[in-house]
């Protein structure tokens, strides 16, 4: 986007007496910087040339409002900590009437967690008399005080820090607009957070203040407004062909003032998150309109170093870590003598990570040929956009004229992106040999301490007590800020005020500074003095909390004095917190307790000991319990596989919620009532009740109702094998009703322990019905063998018929035991299977013609066959 603007002049103060404050405007900032730290910022804007030097006030007092209540939660003394003059871009036209100076006041300020956290925020505010009695647009200016107002949300939403800075307003960027011309100037500010802005005027703030009362004792809002002089109003503050205004959303501010003179009036910036006002910034503004003479503005060109074609903007400029890190800039104008001079501001990113080189201010078109004004904006090396895509606007002004016409600008955008640039943490060392130090009355503890940083930035040391104040004790640490390496001495001689605690921990930072951007490290050494008495035996405060709930632990002080060792006993009483005590159950004798879970209001106190006699105890604690939400009995239910189930549960009282969870504890609820539905389930799921009540009391536990997928397991039986002719039992398992297939050879299709008498070998098929309705099917097949048909002689005449015992079907029974006995008994062939059949002998003789008896054990189930062979010769 490219855009001319006139030049604007914002913050100015004409007066003739020097009896008035002389402010002629400014504005607050808020800034977060880790944590709940923040920064308080007033930029104050003051009239050099008619202000007295003792209006400038050495410090200010900031008072913080809570909007909801009008509470006062704190009081700021912000030092003045920085003054500098506005520069103006045509001194000649500007010293005799236009000498302002920026007065800076900030301070580091600790938004408690604990405190802020209204959900209407907060707002600071100065209060200080008077304005610049010039100003023609307000009844007695010298009695119109200034309200300096800033709003900002609470720290903690949703029970988490809320990170946020107001926005930044854009500064005015040179002196005066000039009567019948129109000119607009780009207000708009920069947020860090990436808030919606929206922008508009209104009438300005004059306070509680006056000429006999200029810094009044602080009051909440609402302020009075000043009064406008007839015609005159928030919509029309300057006397103009075209009415001062402002865009809602670009901040960019208008006018064509059709009077001269001195101008007040105020632009508010409100800022939204997700569509919620969470806070507002105010700039009290004056203008100075003057009569000028004609001036064209300038125009303005921009190439990406190393190319020819003309930057476009929206393109984005991708600027290397190394390699040319500067853009061409190119600037004409129509005028003949013309001064110009390129300028530079960030849009959307704060810090001052690039400059201007080359011809940044000359004079064009002096002789008789058109001239061309060149520079270029180059980016810091250290300068990280951090992906992002990063905007400046370059700007071309010109001197406007010794007629002092208004002066005139082209402004580019430039967009941008620069590649990160590493940097190495510095580290920090001790010249102690351990971290944890044990010290003694009147000794002085002294050790050394060294920051370092691998890349040679600028190292600084700072020390910090982690829960107690170094200032309040006789410790002092001294340290020097240099290039590479910083040093520094620690000393505390230890008195009867140090021995007040046990142990101190200080936390040791050494900060490094590249780009702009602080690395810090930090170690901690822990100091033990020795005690003698006892003092300090504090635990934590009051609790409340639901039935059958484990309390925070009660968190015991580490007391100071006596002989520097202590036993602890923690007492519980359930009458108050004076009388009933006894000790605690389970492990009492800590500094801290964990107490399990409590079904009644107790109170808690600890017994400290230094010694057998030596003892204090500490001021008692109540944790107050309310009762437990029950659920009545809650049936378990029964479903086949791929159905669904509908719970029904019952809570003891009406304001009692029930809700429904898939897991025991955690996760979010599947529904609420008494009725539950499941969803199609595959296999047994439990679900879980929880109740609540209307103080947010949950049950200890939640109760389990079990949905039971019952699934049919239809079983068979193993298969079986009869003997041709005979018959099998079937067992079958798995349900209420059994249904057998194929039916023609069972003694009974429905019964769940037919007879089978195959007389072939087959397949069942076994349906089973469960009590829920449920069905499964098995197999079992019954094999059918054919019965065995051993033959009854052996003719051993060596015509090769007949000359071994041949046994039919014996194959089919591989682990059969067959024997062969004479008539006496003698066993004469034994055999496990059949797989060499008899051939009448006996350990390689033949046997004489007789008759022989034989034993035949085909398996377990079935009974031996008996017979006798004739041997045949």
């Amino acid at each position: 986007m490219r855009y001319r603007l006139p030049i604007l002049f914002t913050l100015l103060c004409i007066c003739t007496s020097a009896s008035a404050l002389h402010l002629a405007g400014g504005d607050m900032e808020i800034r977060h910087r880790n944590g709940y730290h923040f920064r308080l910022f007033l930029n104050l804007y003051f009239d050099e040339i008619h202000g007295l030097p003792e209006y400038k006030d050495n410090d200010i007092k900031v008072t913080i409002f809570e909007k909801g209540t009008n509470k006062v939660m704190m009081t700021v003394t912000m030092p003045l900590r920085e003054e500098k003059l506005i520069k103006y871009s045509i001194v000649d036209c500007a010293s005799e009437e236009l000498k302002t100076s920026k007065l800076l006041y900030y301070q580091d300020i600790y938004l408690d967690p604990a405190l802020f956290t209204h959900p209407q925020g907060y707002y600071a505010v100065w209060d200080r008399c008077c304005r610049n009695q010039s100003v023609a647009n307000i009844a007695t200016p010298q009695e119109a005080g200034n309200v300096y107002y800033l709003e900002f949300p609470a720290v903690v939403r949703n029970g988490a820090l809320f990170k946020n800075s107001s926005p930044v307003l854009a500064l005015p960027l040179s002196d005066y607009t000039c009567l019948d011309e129109t000119f607009t100037y780009d207000f708009q500010a920069t947020d860090v957070d990436g808030d919606q802005l929206v922008y508009d005027l209104v009438t300005p703030l004059n306070g509680n203040g006056s000429s006999s009362n200029e810094i009044p004792t602080p009051r909440p809002g609402p302020y009075p407004e000043i009064q406008w002089l007839a015609g005159y109003s928030k919509d029309n503050a300057v006397p103009a062909t075209v009415p001062l205004s402002i865009d809602s959303r670009t901040g960019r501010l208008t006018v064509r003032p059709s009077q001269k003179g001195l101008f007040t009036f105020t632009v508010r910036c409100q800022e939204f998150r997700n569509g919620v006002k969470i806070g507002e910034v105010r700039r009290d503004m004056i203008i100075l309109v003057k009569e000028c003479t004609l001036n064209r503005p300038p125009v303005l060109t921009v190439r990406e170093k190393g190319k020819t074609e003309v930057y476009k903007p929206g393109q984005v400029i991708t600027i290397p870590q190394t390699g040319p890190r500067c853009i061409d800039l190119f600037a004409t104008d129509p005028d003949r003598n013309e001064v110009l001079t390129f300028t530079a501001k960030p849009v959307n990113f704060s810090g001052n990570y690039f400059s201007l080189s080359g011809m940044t201010t000359g004079s064009i078109n002096t002789g008789s040929s058109t001239d061309v004004l060149k520079a270029a904006l180059c980016l810091d090396a250290c300068m990280d956009t951090n992906g992002q895509v990063y905007m400046i606007d370059v700007i071309v002004s010109d001197y406007g004229d010794r007629g002092c016409g208004q002066p005139k600008q082209d402004t580019v955008r430039v967009s941008f992106r620069s590649e990160p640039i590493p940097d190495r943490p510095p580290t920090i060392a001790f010249s102690t040999r351990t971290k944890v130090l044990e010290t003694f009355e009147a000794q002085t503890l002294q050790f050394e301490v060294t920051g370092r940083d691998p890349d040679n930035d600028l190292v600084s040391l700072s020390a910090e007590g982690i829960g107690f104040n170094l200032t309040d004790h006789t410790i002092s640490f001294s340290a020097d800020t240099s290039q590479g390496t910083s040093t520094g001495s620690f000393s505390w001689p230890i008195d009867c005020k140090a021995m007040e605690r046990e142990v101190y921990q200080i936390a040791f930072k050494v900060t490094s500074t590249r780009c702009g951007q602080e690395y810090t490290a930090t170690d901690i050494i822990e100091i033990r003095p020795r005690y003698k008495p006892i003092l300090n035996n504090k635990i934590t405060g009051d609790q409340r909390l639901c039935y059958g709930t484990q309390p925070n632990t009660l968190a015991g002080s580490v007391p100071t004095g006596g002989n520097g060792t202590y036993t602890y006993t923690w007492e519980i009483s359930t009458l108050n917190g004076i009388q009933g005590f006894s000790a605690a159950p389970g492990e009492n004798n800590k500094q801290h307790y964990y107490s399990g879970e409590l079904q009644q209001t107790s109170w808690f106190r600890r017994r400290a000991m230094s010694g057998p006699c030596n003892q204090q105890v500490s001021e008692a604690i109540v944790i107050t319990v309310d009762p437990q939400p029950l659920v009545r009995h809650i049936p378990s239910a029964d479903i086949c596989r791929g159905g669904k189930a509908t719970l029904h549960a019952e809570a003891y009282t009406s304001d009692t919620v029930l809700e429904w969870y898939s897991q025991p504890t955690g996760g979010r609820p599947l529904g609420s009532g008494n009725s539950f539905t499941t969803p199609v389930l595959q296999e047994t799921t439990n679900y879980y009740v929880q109740a609540t009540s209307s103080r947010g009391c949950q049950s200890v536990a939640r109760k389990t109702v079990t949905v039971r997928v019952q699934e049919a397991k239809a079983d068979a039986g193993e298969d079986v094998s009869i003997i041709e002719g005979g018959n099998a039992g079937l067992i079958a398992r798995g349900g209420v009703n059994y249904q057998w297939s194929p039916a023609e050879s069972l003694s009974d299709p429905t019964s769940a322990t037919p007879i089978a008498r195959p007389d072939k070998t087959t397949t069942y098929t076994l349906t089973v019905t469960t009590q829920y309705g449920c069905t499964d099917t098995d197999e079992v097949t019954v094999e059918v063998i054919p019965r065995i048909k051993p033959s009854n002689a052996i003719t051993l005449n060596g015509d090769g018929l007949n000359e071994t015992w041949y046994i039919e079907n014996i194959e089919h029974y591989p682990k059969c035991r067959i024997q062969v006995f004479t008539r006496w008994g003698a066993k004469i062939f034994e055999s496990t299977g059949y797989s060499i059949p008899w051939d009448g002998t006996h350990q390689g003789k033949q046997l004489p013609m007789a008759a022989y008896y034989y034993i035949i054990e085909l398996d377990d189930k079935e009974k031996p066959i008996t017979g006798s062979i004739t041997l045949i010769k």
